[in-house]
């Protein structure tokens, strides 16, 4: 069978389809979408698939003269069919109010006359980018027992023979998996699809609105951002219910202009259904008019007449309703939005990431002396402050997205309850460490952790750097998510990862215990340290001597006395109780340190190891936070930087973790040891000799340790083969 989940890596593309069935005399068929069950509903047991019986037909098999759009398009041409998703309909009603948005979701030149090939496309932002959706036009349809005749199953018009709003329906389904991956959502979800904007949601409590609310809402709307209010406080029960006051309970309006009118600052608002109207102050034919010019009434759109639309003041609007939703269009929108065009534009700048287990999954502040600071941290700097603001702050809207849980829902995910922190840094500062969070108040956070597949938080900031670090409510919780910063300003924003894969800002002795630095992670004072050994004074008297007892053994005559792989492993046994020290291990130290290619290794060379060691050794327990002889993957990073003096990225330590962690995801004395000898060969090798053109940094004369920065995909290649 046909798979039928949507595979975002394979592009198909429409006019090349199109033409080669129009070529062929067939109707396509869409391989990646098939006609199936499992298109429907992933549940394989779903009780819709036994209640009807499901029939996929084309449209000229259900109507006759069927038609993409029929005289335009409106709110009416969206039907809700039996999928519960309400949260779509609403938004494909709200796309309709924008014809140039509607053009970009809904390509133009399509239809069931010219160059028909049972073929249609559709347009979807996903995650910073625009993609092209192909879908043919097969439409699920349930027999009405009824009627005898075919019914819809899914979103339609209210005209029998126009299809866009049914096949934008499938075309959304397939990016999603199937039609019951849309049950259950939220319209800003689907509106963030639709415009590419970001989205706010206010709960409309006068007491606990933002500082001058309605100069926000003002400056939005005049950035031609999308506004809608719903659920009526207090109201009657029943669905859709009209008040007394003329509004309707559970039902949605959309916000369409501020204005102050002799000091009254109003607001209008629009009953989709273009009829039913407030009746309260600033209404059509209330007393508030009354004195003001017929010119500042045409100006504002007072027409007294039952069209739906109306004014109403800041205060009932507040009083009045319980939920705000806005989305503010992303810059490019003005570009195909002729309503728009001269509309102040947001600046916008985006960031990918993604949580890891073991390595950038860290869980929220509630984990700050542990996990916290392992997760994703990003830069920003804002310079300039808002125009028409006396406080001299900057307008920063954050919002934070989970990427593909919807299209996961076959698979048991849901969406994590996600969040993020904001805080003020030095303009020198690159990245937050545990000292910071556990000292420092966070500048603003999202507020409590939702799961919600965007939280979305407006905040206003001096002008500064900061870092934001976004996160999941618990540690080792595995997700992609978008970063998006909006600005009324320009700003910058950047990765507080470093840029190259692999890089060594300095070079670093390996040093003995004693010398090793640990200012910014600095054990309590009284905690038991695990004893490192070292060769000094009468120590090294003792392990020389046992370095040549066991070197005698082997039963070769030499000038110099030297151990090879089995002999050094008695040596390290000797000193190391602990079992992770295997054979393999050893010969990774010979083949490191064996300067002549003998196989074996000198007391000269055994002293360099050791002391190497001794190093390795006093950052794995001074990294080692628990004390239980392990590091948890998370410390790694850190580790690696003071004992080699090297910062790796994020995908390269995912990579060492996958290679050497155990199944509980840590790494022992022994792994830590290789990762470090692997590393040092990767920095001594002579592959680094011939990269041309990339900065080498001073180095030492006390180590052959370089400094080197590196491509992403040559430094993966090396490392390959060292690893």
């Amino acid at each position: 069978m046909p798979r039928s989940r949507y595979q975002p890596r394979r592009q198909q593309d429409f006019e090349a389809l199109r033409d080669e069935c129009l070529q062929n005399g067939v109707l396509f068929e869409d391989p990646d979408f098939p006609a199936y069950d499992s298109s429907l509903y992933f549940t394989r047991h779903h009780p819709n698939l036994s209640r009807y019986q499901f029939q996929w037909m084309r449209p000229q098999d259900i109507c006759d003269n069927p038609l993409f759009i029929s005289e335009g398009v409106s709110r009416f041409d969206v039907v809700q069919g039996v999928v519960g998703d309400c949260w779509m309909l609403a938004a494909t009603a709200a796309l309709t109010t924008l014809p140039g948005l509607f053009k970009r979701v809904v390509p133009s030149g399509q239809g069931f006359q010219d160059n028909y090939a049972g073929i249609f496309h559709f347009k979807f932002w996903r995650y910073g980018e625009w993609i092209d959706v192909v879908v043919d036009d097969r439409i699920p349809m349930v027999m009405d027992p009824v009627q005898g005749r075919p019914a819809f199953f899914s979103l339609h018009s209210d005209q029998q023979n126009e299809f866009w709003s049914a096949l934008l329906e499938k075309a959304y389904a397939k990016v999603h998996g199937s039609y019951e991956a849309l049950e259950g959502g939220h319209t800003s979800d689907a509106l963030v699809d639709f415009t590419g904007g970001v989205t706010e949601t206010y709960m409309l409590d006068p007491n606990n609105v933002p500082p001058k609310f309605y100069q926000i809402l003002k400056k939005a709307h005049d950035r031609g951002s999308l506004m809608g209010v719903s659920g009526i406080k207090g109201g009657t029960a029943g669905l859709e219910a009209v008040q007394s006051n003329g509004l309707v309970q559970q039902h949605a309006y959309s916000v369409t202009g501020f204005a102050t009118v002799n000091e009254a600052q109003i607001v209008r608002v629009r009953n989709p259904w273009g009829k039913i109207e407030w009746k309260g102050p600033w209404s059509d034919e209330s007393p508030q008019w009354e004195g003001v010019t017929e010119e500042r009434k045409e100006e504002l759109g007072v027409v007294k007449r039952d069209d739906g639309e109306f004014w109403m003041s800041f205060q009932d609007f507040l009083d009045i309703w319980k939920t705000l939703e806005i989305c503010h269009l992303e810059p490019s929108v003005g570009e195909v939005e002729p309503e728009l065009v001269g509309c102040k534009k947001w600046n916008s700048t985006e960031r990918h990431g993604k949580w890891q287990r073991g390595m950038t999954a860290g869980g929220c502040a509630n984990y700050r002396t542990s996990t916290f600071c392992s997760n994703p941290q990003y830069i920003v700097q804002v310079e300039d402050p808002d125009d028409e603001d006396d406080d001299d702050t900057c307008t920063v809207v954050f919002s934070l997205i989970q990427k593909d849980r919807r299209k996961q829902k076959h698979l048991g995910k849901a969406n994590l309850a996600v969040g993020f922190y904001i805080y003020e840094t030095a303009p020198n500062q690159k990245k937050l460490k545990k000292r910071d969070v556990c000292t420092r108040r966070p500048a603003a956070t999202s507020g409590s952790y939702i799961n919600l597949r965007e939280v979305t938080k407006r905040v206003k900031l001096p002008p500064g750097n900061y870092i934001v670090m976004p996160s999941t409510f618990k540690p080792n919780e595995e997700a992609d998510f978008l970063l998006r910063i909006y600005t009324e300003k320009p700003s910058t924003t950047e990765d507080a990862e470093p840029e190259q894969v692999i890089r060594r800002e300095q070079t670093v002795e390996v040093k003995k215990p004693e010398e090793v630095e640990g200012e910014e992670e600095k054990e309590k004072e009284g905690e038991e340290e695990k004893p490192t050994p070292t060769l000094v004074g009468e120590k090294e008297d003792r392990v020389r001597k046992a370095f040549e007892v066991i070197a005698s053994m082997g039963g070769d005559e030499e000038l110099e006395p030297a151990v090879d792989t089995y002999e050094l492993k008695s040596v390290i046994d000797v000193y190391f109780k602990d079992p992770s020290f295997t054979l393999d291990v050893c010969r990774d130290m010979v083949m490191m340190y064996d300067a002549d290619g003998s196989g074996k290794i000198e007391y000269s060379e055994f002293k360099e190891l050791w002391n190497d060691i001794c190093g390795w050794m006093a950052t794995f327990n001074k990294s080692d936070a628990n004390k239980n002889g392990k590091l948890e993957s998370y410390e790694l990073r850190e580790a690696l930087r003071d004992v080699c003096g090297v910062t790796i990225d994020g995908q390269l330590a995912a990579k060492i973790i996958r290679r050497y962690a155990d199944q509980d995801n840590t790494i022992s004395a022994a792994s830590f040891w290789r990762i470090a000898i692997r590393l040092k060969a990767f920095f001594d090798s002579p592959a680094l000799a011939g990269m041309k053109g990339r900065p080498v940094h001073a180095v030492s004369n006390k180590t052959t340790l370089k400094s080197v920065a590196l491509l992403k995909e040559e430094v993966h290649i090396l490392l390959g083969m060292f690893l």
